[in-house]
């Protein structure tokens, strides 16, 4: 009987995406209602961003929108939740505003840095990903953010 040959399929898609960090007092659906008036953006409560720590599984809460004629998302995701951070290493931010989409590239970050001007978002910040180990970070939760 000949040798059955397996072959290891590796799906390596990249998507295109930035990252701000929000900081702000107040609820996830109070800052992404502020973010929807600034933005005029039509971010809603979506299914909520789920990882495995531990062997438990952490949930985080997520308000998203795309647009029908465009291929760009936007995602406000809570960084804490009852069972701890997202990530450790930005457990002084409150969210992040993830934009991404093959079409992210033509949104101008500086046109979005100028027009945040709010009393309820405290600081807000480009976050640059430094290591190996938040960029698989982001990529997962850009997977879940797609599907």
């Amino acid at each position: 009987m000949p040798k059955k040959k397996t072959h290891k399929l590796v799906v390596n898609y990249t998507i295109p995406y930035f990252i701000f960090g929000i900081v702000s007092c107040e609820k996830g659906v109070i800052v992404s209602n502020e973010l929807n008036c600034l933005f005029e953006l039509k971010l809603s409560l979506f299914n909520p961003i789920e990882i495995q720590a531990g062997g438990n599984i952490k949930s985080f809460e997520r308000f998203s929108c795309q647009f029908d004629d465009s291929d760009i998302n936007y995602s406000l995701i809570s960084i804490s939740s009852k069972t701890g951070p997202l990530i450790e290493t930005y457990r002084d931010i409150d969210y992040f505003l993830i934009i991404s989409g093959t079409e992210s590239a033509t949104i101008n970050k500086e046109q979005i840095l100028e027009k945040i001007n709010s009393p309820l978002i405290l600081a807000f910040s480009e976050i640059v990903i430094k290591t190996k180990k938040e960029k698989e970070f982001f990529q997962e939760i850009l997977q879940q953010i797609w599907i």
